[in-house]
């Protein structure tokens, strides 16, 4: 019994004080047999509960890689309709403008021959015309855009590779900061990591990981110069980027201290095509790219935020990114013949009953 054997029963031998030993030591082995059972049934019904929280994530990334497939037949044939003409408004407005630029120069030169009349009329139809013409390139290239974004949601994803997932963060942190105040030249943040270097190397999906971290560190850099025009004053934009592991689970954080987002927004920050923003800008396919990379990887991706308008309450918006650990696979080797999941379980209770 001290070694371990509790199925060999302890027999009556006698009435005396040595039988009441063996009655008692009899009543233990029962209620430690019944313990090592329940223990038994609780181990295996915490496996049967990990086994199926991965069967549900396993089962959400099908339906979201289904849903993408559906999703890319269409926008792959509408995007290749839709670019073509596209291109063609874009490129021939902005020719057509080059070209009447030249003949309102060409009608300049013959202005000492209208009448006062006929030389306001003209500047009023050129800057008509060159106004018209300057929307329709604009929002040519605007739908343009929103096309390039569109095809994101049709790819079926990159293949998973060893890769240094805090370092991917990084650079790609980096990199969605830099492109930014490329852009907007009036605009600088300081951008913090706080990095979990156990993580280590994962099996992961390094482009289009690198991706989601862009549109996510884009959408709270607008967010910060939003806040940084209509406040100025001392607010200093900082961006805060930490990753954690706990319980097998990749944990990325992806914090601003701009506005916030609105209660009556935050529901809809995940529907493709919703934006608060104008301009090319604003296709609205940032988060739902993320969101989709997160669904690939068996994750998710959630929202946090504390809204305000003008810096009193220490608006925040924050977006975590959950993505399960997934060891390369030369260090799994060893559990190549033994059954894992479902399969695993269901083998471990046949044998014990």
């Amino acid at each position: 019994m001290a070694a371990g054997d509790l199925e060999t029963p302890v027999p009556e031998i006698s009435r005396d004080e040595i039988g009441q030993l063996a009655d008692a030591l009899e009543h233990f082995r029962q209620q430690a047999l019944e313990v090592q059972r329940l223990n038994l049934v609780e181990r295996l019904y915490g496996e049967l509960q990990e086994a199926n929280a991965k069967l549900q994530r396993v089962q959400a990334r099908l339906v979201a890689q289904e849903k993408l497939a559906a999703l890319g037949e269409l926008v792959s044939g509408v995007a290749h309709e839709i670019s073509n003409p596209l291109h063609f408004v874009k490129n021939f407005s902005e020719g057509s403008l080059d070209l009447y630029q030249e003949l309102s120069e060409m009608l300049d030169s013959c202005r000492d021959q209208l009448s006062e009349g006929d030389a306001s009329l003209l500047d009023e139809l050129s800057g008509e015309i060159t106004e018209s013409l300057g929307r329709v390139s604009y929002n040519g290239g605007r739908a343009l855009a929103i096309v390039e974004r569109m095809r994101g949601l049709s790819t079926d994803g990159a293949t998973p590779v060893v890769a240094d997932l805090n370092a991917v963060l990084r650079r790609s942190a980096q990199q969605g900061c830099g492109t930014f105040e490329s852009e907007f030249e009036d605009f600088h943040e300081e951008l913090e990591f706080d990095l979990d270097e156990s993580i280590g190397e994962q099996m992961l999906a390094e482009r289009d990981f690198g991706e989601a971290v862009i549109n996510l560190v884009s959408n709270a850099c607008f967010a910060m110069r939003t806040k940084l025009a209509e406040i100025g004053g001392e607010y200093s934009p900082q961006l805060n980027v930490p990753s954690h592991l706990a319980d097998e689970v990749v944990e990325v954080r992806i914090k601003d201290n701009g506005q916030g987002i609105s209660e009556e927004n935050l529901g809809r920050i995940f529907n493709p095509f919703f934006t608060t923003r104008e301009g090319a800008l604003g296709a609205g396919l940032r988060l739902p790219i993320a969101a989709d990379v997160a669904q690939r990887a068996g994750g998710d991706l959630v929202g946090d935020t504390e809204y305000g308008e003008y810096g009193e309450y220490g608006e925040y918006a924050e977006f975590t990114m959950h993505i399960p650990v997934v060891q390369p696979e030369e260090e799994v080797d060893d559990y190549d013949d033994e059954p894992v999941g479902m399969a695993g379980i269901v083998e471990r209770v046949s044998a014990q009953t």
